[in-house]
């Protein structure tokens, strides 16, 4: 599963532009991968890369990242361990 792109908006930061994400969860456990792109549009074929992968159990109910960089899109990938549990929620803040 994966979200849609999102607009890190790269024009409003700057080199170590900080990046916020929080995972609300109540079923959910498996890794996150936060995947970006430097491409002007998303397609297809866009190319991501993963910039790191979060753990997350069935006790981390809500759960913070922080990680800095200047992206043009950023997702994220939900790789559950067992079933087809999905996060409750994800925030982003660029």
């Amino acid at each position: 599963h994966y979200t849609s792109a999102l607009n890190a908006r790269p024009e409003l930061n700057s080199n170590t532009a900080l990046h916020t994400v929080v995972f609300y969860n109540t079923e959910f456990e498996g890794t996150v991968e936060i995947q970006v792109t430097l491409e002007n549009g998303v397609t297809d074929i866009t190319s991501w890369t993963v910039l790191e992968t979060v753990n997350i159990t069935t006790a981390d109910t809500i759960r913070y990242f922080n990680f800095n960089g200047v992206f043009n899109f950023v997702r994220f990938r939900m790789i559950p361990t067992t079933g087809t549990a999905t996060l409750d929620k994800i925030l982003y803040r660029s």
